[in-house]
C-alpha cells in the first residue's frame, strides 16, 4: 500500500510491508513518511495480522488505532493516575479529586469529542478530495481514496465499520 496526504509543502506518505514484529504478534503494516521542507522522519505503523478487506482499511486502520485508541488510552491512563511526566501530572490531579462517576463522565465526553471530530474530518476531507479542483489527494494503493468509497465518513460506522473492526475501544454513548 502506498498512500500520499500532501497539502503545502508538508506531505506524508505510508509505505506498506509485511516485515513481523515478534515482541507484539504483530505485523509492520507501513512506515510513516513525514516530510516537510526536505526533511524526513519514518515510523513504523504496526497492526494485527488480520487481513484487511481492502487498501482504504489501512487508512482506517492507521486512523483508529493512531488516533483514537491513543486519544482513548490517554485519557484513560489520565484518570487512572498512570503517567509520570510533568504535562500529565497536572490534568491527573484534577481528575483526582473528582469521583469515579465523574471520572467516567469525563471519558465518556472525551470520547464523543474525538468521534465527532473523526468524523467531522473525514466529512470534509471526503468533501475537499471530490472538489473539481482539490488542493489535497490521499492515495491508498495507488488509487484515489474517493474512488474506493462512496463517503469516507460512513466507514467509520456499522458492524463492518473501521470503529468496530479496528479500534479497541467501544463505541461512546451518553449514559
Amino acid at each position: 500500500m502506498h498512500a500520499n496526504l500532501q497539502s503545502g509543502k508538508v506531505q506524508r506518505t505510508i509505505y506498506t510491508s509485511a516485515n513481523r514484529l515478534t515482541r507484539r504478534s504483530q505485523f509492520v503494516i507501513g512506515l510513516l513518511e513525514l516530510r516537510c521542507n526536505g526533511s524526513r522522519l519514518h515510523a513504523p505503523i504496526t497492526a494485527s495480522n488480520r487481513p484487511m478487506e481492502n487498501e482504504l482499511d489501512h487508512f482506517g486502520k492507521l486512523l483508529m488505532t493512531r488516533l483514537r485508541d491513543v486519544a482513548f488510552e490517554c485519557v484513560e491512563g489520565l484518570c487512572e493516575n498512570r503517567f509520570d511526566s510533568p504535562g500529565h501530572r497536572a490534568f491527573q490531579k484534577l481528575l483526582a479529586s473528582m469521583s469515579p462517576e465523574q471520572r467516567e463522565i469525563v471519558r465518556d465526553t472525551v470520547q464523543y469529542c474525538v468521534d465527532g471530530a473523526l468524523n467531522d474530518f473525514l466529512f470534509y476531507l471526503d468533501k475537499e478530495l471530490r472538489r473539481k479542483k482539490p488542493t489535497l489527494r490521499l492515495e491508498v494503493g495507488g488509487t484515489c481514496v474517493t474512488e474506493q468509497t462512496a463517503n469516507l465518513q460512513n466507514e467509520l460506522y456499522g458492524a463492518t465499520g473501521w470503529k468496530t473492526r479496528f479500534s479497541h475501544f467501544r463505541e461512546s454513548t451518553a449514559k
